[in-house]
């Protein structure tokens, strides 16, 4: 019996090493992520990606999406530690600002809207993510659609710690459907590490969409009063590149034209 509960003794003096070890190695890790948070805010400072700014609040006038395809024409070194995404597990999900029924869609947070994507898109896939922008966490839920060279996708953020400041009031007012949103266009060429290490660009080539070689975007962006919560609109078509055609004003026109006629929007009223 002695025998016996020396075994166990030294069975359990081993798991305790072993759980020692990944304590220690977990603990290496958080100071390993919060090091290229720090380089990563530091390098995006320094390329005037962000404003030079303590202020939060001044770091939102980008989406999460847009945020990563203005970093796109960088080295892809930056790109690795330029966003942190934390996946949420199946079945584990704290938050789900989407809900989807074939291309219809409505936001669930304090910003009620609902969507109708025309019916020549298909539905790709939904998920719910925690990227990091600035040292802030989001709650993303996001639905992606696509129709040959064209996709959807629609973004229902807000802070992970609940906190306001969202505003998008320095970018250019705009109208859909009749309602006040701001917007934004943009074109970037996308490399096969663009796609892999940005979450947005690689949940549409996981989904049946590759964005390569470039994409052009129209984006529609709304708050709520309390700056708590967010939605994104976006449209984009995939490109040979981002010369001649997709720098042309009766393109720009186009798509603005074709982003307006893609979906119907409503917005609820408490």
């Amino acid at each position: 019996m002695s025998g016996e509960v020396q075994s166990l003794y030294e069975t359990l003096q081993s798991l305790s090493e072993t759980f020692q070890r990944r304590y220690e190695t977990l603990q290496s890790l958080v100071g390993t992520f919060q090091t290229l948070d720090h380089l990563r805010h530091q390098a995006l400072l320094s390329l005037d990606v962000f404003p030079k700014t303590s202020d939060p609040r001044e770091l939102h006038d980008l989406s999460c999406f847009e945020k990563v395809i203005h970093m796109m024409s960088f080295a892809s070194l930056l790109i690795m530690v330029s966003l942190t995404t934390v996946p949420v597990p199946g079945g584990q999900t704290k938050f789900n600002y989407l809900k989807i029924k074939g291309t219809k869609a409505e936001t669930t947070h304090s910003l009620k809207y609902k969507f109708k994507v025309d019916k020549s898109y298909k539905f790709l896939a939904k998920t719910n993510y925690q990227p990091t922008f600035g040292g802030i966490g989001f709650n993303v839920s996001l639905a992606a659609f696509a129709a040959n060279d064209r996709f959807i996708m629609i973004h229902a953020e807000t802070h992970t710690d609940g906190s306001g400041g969202l505003d998008y009031s320095k970018l250019r007012p705009d109208r859909l459907d009749g309602l006040n949103f701001t917007s934004k266009e943009q074109c970037a060429e996308l490399d096969p590490v663009d796609i892999n290490e940005e979450h947005d660009l690689r949940f549409l080539k996981e989904n049946g969409f590759d964005p390569s070689p470039a994409v052009y975007i129209k984006q529609y962006f709304a708050t709520s009063v309390d700056g708590t919560s967010e939605i994104v609109f976006t449209y984009g078509i995939r490109l040979a590149n981002c010369k001649g055609e997709a720098v042309a004003p009766e393109f720009k026109q186009r798509i603005d034209i074709e982003s307006k006629k893609a979906v119907k929007i409503q917005k609820k009223i408490s």
